[in-house]
């Protein structure tokens, strides 16, 4: 098949969109199909190569805690956008995240290909995000259903909630990962010094709850002398984060930046627990996986997407969201148990396999050649 994948965010910044969209892009490729990327023009593109096409302009904004790109192709974008749809002729357009204005909309209204969606998203519980789940969404994905998608994905139960289509149309089909990458790395020799380490690995935006870590640290450190915080990621809150360890005088916190994809696998073979006390707008989970997949405890707050990750017996490893309390009693639990560390990476390390981008693929082509099928 010839496949376009439609990235709707700058393709450098790191995010969960971006890295699913690049490792389906891979192993739909491995399969022999023909695969290429459609996303925006951005000022730092580090990815230039002829399975990627980027057209229009782009403008990130903060929204709802967290940031966004819009993007749009005009006057002679938009004609190049038309000529590479005409010129390319692809088979499937699979779009990411639709609703993200306005250049998957633009290439949805143009496509002569048979179209599916995957919906990553799930709307924050403010009163906008439960107007946007309960009645936005909704109203907009049926209508995209009746009259231009083929086919759609939902990567859990939590954004399925809002695709009120015919089930035969909508697909719960998770994330995947490369599980071989995260199993067998070496940690970073130089946090091997006898301390154990917790590690937050994402971006530093008000969702992702990386103040209430760092309370509940500043908390257990009194108790515990001998642990450490790692926090990789970068985003608008760094300087934040780094005021308020310095303004609470912590020690062995870390702070990293940005990581890249290569040494992710290490930090996670690297740290003793994985901490992510996200408390909002996850609709599923994929640092929780990655670190189950690495053999590590995952600790998640009990947002709605998490709890589709961490079900039977990693229900433990949920923690209240925005509760400091909560966040230092279950991670105290871990530190002084170390049999109980090891049985929950045990867990996690089985609950992984279901996410193998080897399972998760073959699901992902079955919804094209349906859709195809459908359409013929």
């Amino acid at each position: 098949m010839k496949i376009a994948l439609v990235c709707p965010y700058n393709y450098e910044q790191p995010g969960g969109v971006q890295s699913h969209i690049r490792e389906l892009a891979q192993v739909l490729r491995d399969r022999d199909h023909q695969v290429k990327v459609i996303t925006l023009k951005t000022a730092n593109c580090q990815e230039n190569s002829a399975q990627i096409i980027r057209i229009g302009d782009s403008q990130r904004i903060k929204f709802q805690g967290t940031q966004i790109d819009l993007s749009l192709a005009v006057g002679e974008e938009y004609q190049l956008l038309k000529e590479t749809l005409q010129k390319e002729k692809f088979e499937i357009i699979h779009y990411h995240t639709i609703w993200n204005p306005l250049l998957p909309w633009q290439i949805l209204f143009l496509s002569q290909a048979v179209n599916v969606a995957t919906f990553h998203d799930t709307p924050r519980q403010t009163v906008f995000g439960k107007l946007a789940n309960s009645i936005l969404m909704p109203s907009v994905s049926n209508w995209l259903l009746k009259h231009y998608l083929d086919a759609a994905i939902a990567v859990s139960e939590i954004p399925a909630n809002y695709l009120r289509s015919p089930s035969d149309r909508v697909a719960i089909i998770p994330n995947g990962i490369f599980l071989e990458r995260f199993s067998d790395n070496s940690p970073f020799s130089q946090y091997l010094d006898g301390k154990l380490n917790i590690l937050f690995l994402g971006r530093l935006e008000a969702r992702k709850g990386i103040f209430y870590l760092l309370k509940a640290f500043a908390i257990l450190k009194q108790k515990f002398s001998q642990i450490r915080l790692i926090i990789a990621g970068d985003g608008y809150q760094k300087e934040a984060v780094n005021q308020f360890v310095i303004n609470h005088q912590l020690t062995d916190v870390i702070l990293l930046g940005f990581v890249s994809e290569e040494d992710k696998p290490k930090y996670y073979a690297t740290c003793d627990i994985y901490c992510s006390p996200a408390f909002d707008g996850e609709s599923f989970g994929i640092v929780l996986v990655e670190a189950m997949a690495s053999g590590k405890p995952a600790v998640g707050a009990a947002n709605l997407g998490y709890k589709t990750i961490l079900t039977g017996q990693g229900k433990e490893l949920l923690v209240i969201p925005k509760s400091v309390a909560s966040l230092v009693e279950k991670l105290a639990q871990l530190i002084e148990n170390e049999q109980f560390r090891s049985e929950m990476g045990a867990w996690g390390k089985v609950a992984a396999q279901q996410y193998n981008w080897q399972v998760i693929v073959k699901k992902i082509e079955q919804v094209y050649r349906r859709a195809l099928d459908k359409k013929s």
